[in-house]
């Protein structure tokens, strides 16, 4: 468990860094599509690819991407049986037929019952990312935002006279 932990200690210091949520948010949906799939497929290539043309926060992908792997590892079972089930599905037998026919798409691994299982995992689990990564960053900003101003030392430099001067000085409101 203490890998997890310091997954999280790593996301909770990134979240109180100055980088915009929308940045972070992104980045750590883009993360469960690298953490939860397995990584030899074009899959792979293709997320690391979107991530730095779209410059999303890139530490905020790798911190994703190391929690979803492992928490991948005592899911793989679950995983490979959801992505067998949709391979065995009678309905889908002729588009993953004409899929595999597509030139390229074999690189993709669809075949592979544990990649269709954690990429369809991934795609369920991305947009909760999405809403922590943003949600979470402006709220934990807001809480600890409130907690240092009423901290004891904050509210002592507030109120004294060099710190009035300094903003009369300056022009800016308290």
């Amino acid at each position: 468990m203490v890998p997890i932990v310091k997954q999280l200690r790593k996301l909770v210091r990134l979240m109180l860094s100055e980088t915009a949520p929308a940045s972070i948010a992104v980045g750590l949906a883009a993360g469960t599509f690298l953490g939860l799939p397995p990584l030899l497929a074009a899959h792979t290539l293709l997320v690391v690819l979107l991530v730095l043309v779209f410059r999303t926060n890139l530490s905020a992908t790798l911190c994703s991407a190391g929690l979803c792997k492992l928490l991948s590892l005592p899911l793989a079972e679950a995983l490979h049986r959801l992505g067998a089930s949709l391979l065995r599905a009678d309905g889908l037998r002729g588009f993953w037929t004409s899929l595999l026919a597509v030139p390229g798409a074999p690189w993709f691994r669809f075949n592979d019952s544990l990649v269709l299982g954690s990429l369809l995992a991934a795609a369920l689990l991305s947009p909760f990312a999405f809403a922590l990564g943003f949600w979470g960053t402006r709220w934990l900003r807001r809480v600890l935002t409130e907690r240092r101003q009423q901290h004891w030392l904050a509210k002592l430099l507030l109120r004294s006279r060099i710190f009035l001067r300094i903003a009369d000085w300056s022009g800016e409101a308290l």
